[in-house]
């Protein structure tokens, strides 16, 4: 997967709006983010220090790390909020929905609910910066893998699968993110996010068509 799912942090819903101390977190982690993947890009990776970063957010050192554990995550990893969001909308999927229909899904809405962010300046930069540093590609795979155990989880619960009794949960949870990433790759973000969403569908069209689930399995 070459994205983060989601890319952007999830919006109040209905009445239930932030409070003021939630959402100065969440700027205080925006302002985080934002500034480590500036000063990334205009010095490098190795240049930059966890300081510094606090110092351009007009924060603590200790307040950084009451965000994230490294420089590395503070442009790469999902917040809580994020991972949250996409484990609720795994367990909306309607009953009997085959799974990759159901990851097919909810790739498509949340990245066609950022095409704004994702087709932005910032957000290329940040694609390049990732690709092109080997510590932070490598946190991005960190990062995927915890979106991947999500998958699994969600399988194994959903169609009451032993974890030990079989790859698929595993297999399609790896092979999803490979389709994401593979989408990712062929875009051309000149083309504008409807392209890129139908990139995604044609990856999901190759999964749907050679990842099948066990014989068995009550879809």
């Amino acid at each position: 997967m070459a994205e983060p799912v989601p890319s952007a942090e999830p919006a109040p819903h209905g009445a239930h709006a932030l409070g003021l101390r939630e959402r100065k977190k969440r700027q205080t982690r925006q302002a985080l983010r934002s500034n480590a993947l500036r000063l990334v890009a205009e010095h490098g990776l190795d240049a930059v220090s966890v300081e510094d970063i606090a110092a351009a957010a007009d924060v603590s050192k200790r307040t950084f790390f009451n965000y994230f554990e490294t420089k590395e995550a503070a442009i790469v990893d999902f917040t809580p909020e994020q991972l949250s969001m996409f484990e609720t909308v795994l367990a909306q999927r309607p009953p009997g929905e085959p799974p990759i229909e159901s990851l097919r899904a909810i790739m498509m809405q949340l990245i066609g609910a950022q095409a704004e962010e994702l087709a932005s300046e910032l957000e290329q930069q940040r694609r390049r910066l990732i690709q092109a540093d080997p510590a932070l590609s490598h946190r991005q795979l960190t990062v995927f893998g915890a979106v991947e155990r999500i998958i699994i989880r969600w399988v194994n619960e959903r169609f009451r699968i032993d974890p030990t009794s079989s790859l698929y949960p595993a297999v399609l949870a790896g092979a999803s993110s490979a389709a994401v990433g593979a989408a990712f790759m062929r875009w051309d973000p000149a083309t504008g996010v409807p392209r890129l969403l139908d990139l995604l569908n044609e990856a999901y069209d190759v999964l749907a068509a050679s990842l099948v689930p066990p014989q068995g399995w009550r879809i």
